[in-house]
């Protein structure tokens, strides 16, 4: 109790002093909103800076004041007279409502309106990348909205940050606890059109977990219309080699005090996912193919979400995400064709059929308060539990044969049985608290999980289940940590602007294998720093300079014990002793008029871990586990231009080039690998009508030859084209789209492990084609009782 105690002490310990808050909305003589104007407020005696914000993308702002003295504000934007606000107005009317600015007399027209509709914006710690302005994201799901979200790409349905890896995904503020399996579908089931932005957090504040080296990927929903409610209704089916097809809907209701959402998705279906392997043994070759195909029998998803307002100052909510999903992997055919390295004539092949079944359901349930001490202080608490289950048996056969017969001896039949069950426990608690000279959040986090897993073997091939107790295990981890947190922003000057945070994380481990006999503990403490400086050097140029430290934990797949014998050659198993891995990242980055992004950048990571493949020279036996393997040094510069000149074009254009030095860990693989690599993207939607009914899009990606932490890659390549139309007044949308149209999305991984060379190339049946038909309907105009109180344009909770 003493690190509770100690959380309550420090928080209590910050004094909140006098301040206000002034809030308004900016907009242009046809109230349309101007976002990243300037708000700045002055001490009338002297005209010295107390204070300043930038508008949001919907012009509105809330500039927070820690002054006795008497101030007036001045609001600003390119291309727009200056407005002066005085201490008398202010004083009688804190919300300042909309504030007009008037155009200047010889500024075009079609700058002011390019300034205001931006695609995408930068702000001091993030990239927003504003979905209901995006033409591609119309009439899709979250994950169509992610491809073509700057810095982010979109590879076998899994999420990668440009130049980095292991990144995190937040709702609305708050962590996504679900199954790493789940989270494609998850992301599936919700419509873009739901979505108002998304945040490619680089530089997380000190506020979110330290957890993800490459920072934070935030999915903010759009808030309801007052007094309506809406509904989407989402068919879809995917032909690749086999077909898959899916049903999705959503619900939004929001009347007087209450805000409800929910979502529920359905998928039905297969794909074939083909592994190659090469190892290249001093006198023999082993080529081998495993086609294997993945069905969801079915998988299921759910949210829903309910948020209160008590009062004006006082809020209330829960959401509930629940998913299960059923998978089945059949391999039927997988080989290993053993050549002769000199003469390359067939020895032997060596064949594998398995059947693995896999149920995983999990629960996460949130519940959450938000309560204002004044006008501008604010106190979140959030309370939350996650449970999972993985519960996995599979069953495979496997022989040599040699011209068709059956090496005698060869065969081995074999059951893996593993379940494997999570409870996670958690409660946080955010203060926002502006000071004199500057605003100040703070905050702590207890966090208690708990993971049961139980492995067997049987080994069937006499035809009786005999149990070998080497391969049987019972292990328990535990994992608690205990986090405090504070940041703060100051407005140096108009031009200056300073964040920084400090988080104090403290983690105890301990896991036990009943087997072995054996309990390993690991105690570890880590501060990890945010900063943020922000120059702005004019309307049209932004430099921002960050530096962070994360860490990245072992997934609960990596630290499951279970083992999975593909063939008496081929082990994969977890590994439970794994350690966490650290990131050290610094950027500098300059923003063009919001259009031209550029940032050199700078990340190292010590104790890398992923799956690592182990081969013995001797018998050919291969292991595969994950390992703390590598140290990677990076440096980089990303390209990011967004050209939107013209309302029927909209393209999103990127270009990543970095250094990756990267060092072994172990004494089994090469010393390690160095070189270049290069990344292309370029995003674009096309308006084909007037009536802006038919729409088409065509992304590609293209990444050289280049390197992965010690291993050599190939060349990959993606295209996507879609169409889009649009009918009913646009509530019925039918969408046509071919993914990966010529296959490019084969990378070859090349490296080495006890002098042998290895060589890997995995296919995740990504050419396909999709159609979809999404329909939305709903009522915009509930009867209500006027009420003094209800949902007032809640402030974003990412922000600090």
């Amino acid at each position: 109790m003493k690190i509770v105690q100690f959380i309550v002490l420090v928080l209590l310990c910050f004094k909140i002093t006098y301040a206000q808050t002034i809030e308004g909305k900016v907009t242009d003589s046809n109230k349309e909103p101007i976002s990243f104007a300037n708000v700045v407020a002055h001490k009338s005696a002297d005209d010295k800076i107390i204070g300043g914000i930038i508008t949001d993308e919907d012009g509105t702002f809330s500039l927070k004041i820690n002054s006795l003295d008497e101030f007036y504000i001045t609001i600003s934007f390119l291309g727009f007279e200056k407005k002066t606000i005085s201490t008398t107005t202010i004083q009688s009317t804190p919300n300042l409502g909309d504030i007009v600015l008037k155009e200047l007399s010889n500024k075009l027209d079609e700058v002011v309106v390019e300034a205001r509709k931006r695609l995408i914006t930068r702000k001091s710690d993030r990239l927003v990348f504003n979905v209901s302005q995006s033409l591609s994201s119309t009439g899709g799901d979250m994950l169509d909205a992610l491809r073509v979200t700057p810095g982010i790409k979109v590879q076998n349905d899994e999420l990668f940050m440009i130049g980095k890896d292991n990144l995190r995904i937040l709702v609305n503020g708050r962590i996504l606890q679900i199954p790493q399996q789940e989270v494609s579908n998850y992301l599936s089931s919700i419509s873009a059109d739901d979505i108002k932005s998304i945040e490619v957090i680089t530089n997380p504040p000190a506020k979110y977990e330290a957890e993800g080296n490459s920072g934070l990927i935030n999915i903010i929903y759009k808030k309801g219309r007052k007094n309506s409610w809406i509904s989407r209704i989402r068919g879809v089916y995917t032909q690749a080699t086999y077909g898959k097809g899916s049903l999705s809907g959503n619900f939004n209701y929001q009347k007087n005090a209450l805000s409800l959402s929910s979502n529920l998705f359905y998928t039905n279906g297969s794909k074939l996912i083909t592994d190659t392997n090469q190892f290249y043994f001093q006198n023999e070759t082993w080529d081998g193919v495993y086609p294997r195909r993945y069905f969801s029998e079915p998988s299921l998803s759910a949210r829903l979400s309910l948020d209160y307002d008590i009062s004006e100052s006082f809020l209330i909510g829960a959401q509930y995400l629940a998913s299960y999903g059923r998978f089945r992997t059949l391999n039927p055919n997988d080989r290993v064709n053993v050549f002769d390295s000199q003469t390359n004539d067939l020895l032997r092949t060596i064949r594998t059929n398995s059947n693995n079944l896999e149920e995983t359901p999990s629960h996460s349930l949130n519940l959450h308060t938000e309560f204002k001490l004044d006008s501008i202080s604010k106190v979140e608490v959030n309370l939350d539990y996650f449970n999972y289950t993985n519960d996995q048996d599979r069953t495979y056969t496997t022989f040599s044969e040699d011209n068709g017969t059956v090496t005698p001896g060869s065969l081995d039949i074999g059951n893996n049985i593993g379940d494997q069950g999570i409870d996670n426990y958690s409660i946080r608690l955010d203060i926002e608290s502006p000071l004199k000279w500057a605003n100040l959040s703070y905050g702590g986090k207890l966090s208690f999980t708990e993971t049961n897993n139980a492995i067997a073997f049987f080994d069937l091939t006499s035809g009786n289940p005999v149990q070998d107790n080497s391969r049987s295990d019972k292990f328990t981890y535990k994992e608690n940590t205990q986090a405090l947190y504070f940041s703060l922003e100051k407005m140096l000057s108009q031009q200056w602007m300073f964040k920084g945070g400090l988080r104090f994380e403290n983690t105890t481990t301990e896991g036990n294998s009943e087997t072995l006999n054996e309990v390993n503990i690991n105690d570890y403490m880590r501060l990890f720093p945010t900063i943020n400086i922000n120059y702005i050097a004019g309307q049209n140029n932004i430099f921002s300079l960050d530096y962070n430290k994360r860490i990245t934990r072992p997934s609960f797949e990596f630290l499951n014990p279970f083992e999975n014998v593909q063939n008496p050659f081929t082990i994969v198993r977890g590994n439970p002793f794994l350690q966490p891995s650290f990131s050290d990242n610094l950027s500098l980055t300059h923003i063009h008029k919001q259009k031209l992004v550029s940032s050199l950048y700078f990340s190292k990571v010590t104790d890398g871990f992923q799956q690592l493949a182990q081969v013995d020279p001797n018998t050919n036996i291969q292991e595969i586990s994950p390992q703390n393997y590598y140290e990677t040094t990076k440096i980089g510069l990303t390209e990011s231009y967004t050209f939107t000149k013209w309302k029927w074009w909209e393209s999103v254009n990127i270009l990543d080039i970095h250094y990756s030095d990267a060092t072994s860990l172990v004494d089994f693989t090469n010393a390690g690998e160095k070189g270049w690599n290069t990344y292309l993207a370029t995003n674009n939607s096309f308006v084909l009508n007037s009536e802006k009914t038919v729409m088409a899009s065509a992304n590609f990606w293209y990444a050289f030859p280049g390197v992965y932490d010690i291993y050599r890659t190939s060349s990959t390549s993606n295209l996507d084209l879609s169409l889009k139309f649009f009918f009913l007044n646009k509530d019925l949308q039918l969408g046509l789209n071919a993914y990966d149209v010529f296959r490019g999305q084969r990378v070859r991984v090349e490296g080495e492990t006890n002098n042998v060379n290895v060589a890997f190339r995995n296919y995740f049946d990504t050419q396909s084609f999709r159609i979809s038909l999404l329909y939305k309907f709903g009522n915009k105009k509930i009867r209500v009782k006027r009420k003094k109180f209800g949902n007032q344009d809640e402030k974003d909770r990412t922000k600090n």
